[in-house]
């Protein structure tokens, strides 16, 4: 199998110039067994295609990688928790919802998980406070981006707030989900903690995207550690908005959020600025 997938990879490379690959599935399914796998055509141990699989990942994308850096993309299909590390992204048919799939990024939270959307604000606020993909299906997939003017400014304010807090969406060692954080009212608060090195940060929206204002109580010994620390407000656009400080372990803060928006608090060692 990883002699199949990296010949399949190489001739991708040297005859359309490509630099990455997505394919449909990277998980196995036996049809009502064990898991086992007595293929005779099959030269692993009965419960050894799992790290056949694996090895075929790490194998094409060491490759990619070394062709193309940190430019080589591997996408597939399937939430795996051996995959994790190598690919990229993952694409399934899900949906946001109450965030289902939260244990799985709290457990792996460099894992990066596409959510299907119609391009509804509130929900891309919701899919991007939660640190995953947004998966555009216009229309039931007819129709284009650039027929969408506001929808697509709003992506790039996405990508210019993502660009900044980057290390919390791309090498996040922690997702906390809304663990440590009080909001009030709670009804509709949507509340997201990441995590990277001694830093974090708490995405805030509603979930239905009505204008609020929301009396927050983040438990900052619990998500960072000892104290003191200091909070930074941000808007979307990155505007500063306020900013707190604490050397009790907690912080209280009343947050105003717009209408099919979010509000961001970068959470720091008051040492730090």
């Amino acid at each position: 199998m990883a002699r199949s997938l990296l010949r399949f990879a190489k001739k991708m490379v040297e005859t359309w110039g490509l630099s990455g690959v997505m394919f449909d599935q990277a998980t196995i399914t036996v049809h009502k067994t064990s898991g086992l796998c007595f293929n005779p055509r099959h030269s692993h141990r009965p419960d050894g295609q799992w790290q056949s699989l694996t090895d075929a990942l790490i194998g094409t994308k060491e490759y990619l990688r070394g062709r193309f850096g940190d430019e080589a993309i591997l996408a597939d299909e399937s939430l795996w928790d051996l995959a994790t590390e190598w690919t990229d992204y993952t694409s399934d048919w899900a949906t946001i919802g109450d965030e289902h799939l939260a244990p799985f990024h709290m457990a792996f939270p460099r894992a990066r998980q596409s959510i299907k959307c119609m391009g509804q604000k509130a929900m891309l606020n919701r899919i991007f406070t939660s640190g995953y993909w947004i998966e555009l299906y216009l229309e039931e997939g007819a129709a284009r981006l650039r027929d969408y003017p506001d929808l697509t400014a709003y992506l790039q304010s996405l990508a210019e707030f993502k660009k900044r807090f980057a290390r919390f969406f791309n090498r996040r060692d922690t997702y906390l989900h809304d663990m440590y954080v009080e909001a009030r009212p709670a009804e509709g608060a949507w509340v997201r903690i990441h995590r990277s090195g001694n830093e974090a940060l708490v995405l805030v929206t509603q979930r239905d995207g009505r204008a609020t204002k929301l009396d927050l109580t983040l438990d900052t010994r619990a998500i960072l550690g000892t104290g003191p620390h200091r909070v930074v407000i941000y808007s979307r656009t990155l505007e500063e908005r306020g900013s707190r400080s604490d050397d009790s372990g907690k912080i209280i803060a009343q947050i105003d959020v717009p209408a099919e928006d979010f509000v961001a608090l970068h959470l720091t060692p008051a040492a730090s600025r």
